[in-house]
């Protein structure tokens, strides 16, 4: 009898496969880059087991020392409790960046904070576009949907993608970025605020 879990994981990868293909998307992704895609729509985090299916990482001990060196850097924490996907009591990887609030301005200097402080408004302008929260789409994903759906230019979907792979390359890979690509972060986020602030009412 298969596994309703693994079942489920399937079909969700299967569907993430099918939206990235059909929105020119889809590349060849780390383990640590599988990883934060699995977490970043599930805020309450995952098992390792669970994890594993999700991000289709294998073996389990792979994810387990990936979150490991996630949690020694302060990307997760890992607790003892209620895994809310398969419901046991385990060891569970929940990501601290997902409940941080964003700081009056980042310290240029802490290049993981700036990004993810990007990233968060990155998710405002999305929910504004979509006039909604709560939305289990990763960063990528939806991007490029609301520009295929001719919700969100084709420019400015690219300049969101550039800073969530730079993000995920900081924050889960350990990458330091140089001059050139701290350049194209405050490009990107340039861009993108243009377009909000000409584009989108205040408060809608």
């Amino acid at each position: 009898m298969a596994d309703p879990l693994r079942t489920h994981f399937r079909r969700q990868q299967a569907k993430r496969l099918n939206r990235e293909i059909k929105y020119g998307i889809l590349s060849e992704k780390s383990s640590p880059e599988r990883i934060a895609d699995a977490l970043e729509p599930n805020h309450e985090g995952m098992c390792d087991d669970c994890l594993s299916i999700a991000a289709d990482v294998t073996p389990r001990q792979q994810v387990n020392q990936i979150c490991r060196g996630l949690a020694e850097r302060g990307i997760v924490k890992r607790a003892q409790v209620t895994c809310p996907v398969c419901g046991r009591q385990k060891l569970v990887n929940l990501p601290l960046s997902q409940g941080m609030q964003p700081s009056a301005s980042a310290d240029r200097n802490d290049v993981p904070a700036l990004l993810d402080q990007y990233r968060r408004k990155i998710v405002d302008v999305l929910n504004r576009i979509e006039d909604k929260t709560g939305n289990r789409e990763g960063i990528a994903t939806r991007a490029a949907r609301l520009r295929e759906d001719k919700k969100l230019p084709s420019a400015v979907a690219c300049m969101m993608l550039t800073l969530n792979s730079l993000r995920n390359l900081v924050v889960y890979e350990g990458f330091v970025p140089g001059r050139h690509e701290l350049a194209v972060i405050e490009a990107a986020w340039a861009s993108i605020e243009h377009w909000r602030d000409v584009s989108i009412k205040e408060g809608k």
